[in-house]
């Protein structure tokens, strides 16, 4: 056995729970697994082994007798290619190091990519876009596009991570941008009225607190989604 094939592959989740040890040469071995995304049916290839060990969904859907494991690929018509892009990277690096904190538009691909997560039950994946978002907050603020935003905040929990962090977010900046009233007015349209509501209440918790700018308020793992 060569020293590449004793190797294993330990990842851990960065919430707490650690992959099971599979070895590398298993999980980079010549089975592929062919994804066609979107409505362009844009197609990306990805390692079987190595994807059913980070999602529960595509192990399932592809070891228990579906369509998708016998012709050896999975179909994604609703899915953005960059989002389907940014995921695999995910698992093959573990981090979200590829979405530039830096860079604005790094904000609405990480929303875009945690409600994928949230799609498919990938916990780890959904707390580490909280993680990145906080990042990227702390690095050039808070820009997104607030029709995603909107339409997360519908069809999402009240107990959603993200809603949460969202309301954090989004409370601390009207209270410590100059300006801020005029970007709540023409921002105002874009949000429902469960999020307006949620707003001004963590607004008015954190003016009495005496504390701004906090950046935001809580510890990370309060916006983490539970491990079952």
């Amino acid at each position: 056995m060569s020293s590449q094939d004793s190797e294993e592959a330990s990842f851990s989740d960065g919430n707490g729970t650690k992959e099971p040890d599979i070895p590398f040469s298993e999980l980079i071995s010549t089975s592929f697994i062919e994804l066609i995304v979107g409505k362009t049916q844009h197609r990306m290839v990805v390692h079987e082994p190595l994807l059913c060990m980070k999602s529960e969904y595509f192990r399932k859907t592809l070891q228990t007798g579906f369509k998708e494991g016998v012709d050896r690929e999975i179909k994604l018509p609703d899915d953005d290619p960059e989002v389907i892009a940014a995921f695999l990277a995910w698992v093959y690096t573990n981090n979200l190091d590829h979405l530039d904190p830096d860079d604005v538009r790094s904000s609405d691909r990480t929303l875009q990519l945690y409600r994928f997560a949230d799609k498919i039950c990938l916990i780890p994946l959904q707390n580490s876009c909280l993680d990145h978002m906080i990042t990227i907050f702390q690095s050039v603020g808070f820009y997104l596009d607030w029709t995603w935003v909107r339409e997360h905040y519908e069809n999402s929990r009240a107990s959603d991570g993200l809603r949460k962090l969202l309301v954090d977010l989004k409370a601390e900046c009207l209270l410590s941008w100059p300006g801020a009233s005029l970007r709540w007015k023409l921002n105002s349209e874009e949000l429902n009225n469960e999020m307006m509501v949620d707003v001004i209440c963590r607004m008015n918790e954190i003016a009495s607190s005496g504390k701004t700018y906090l950046k935001p308020t809580r510890e990370r793992g309060y916006y983490h989604v539970a491990l079952e």
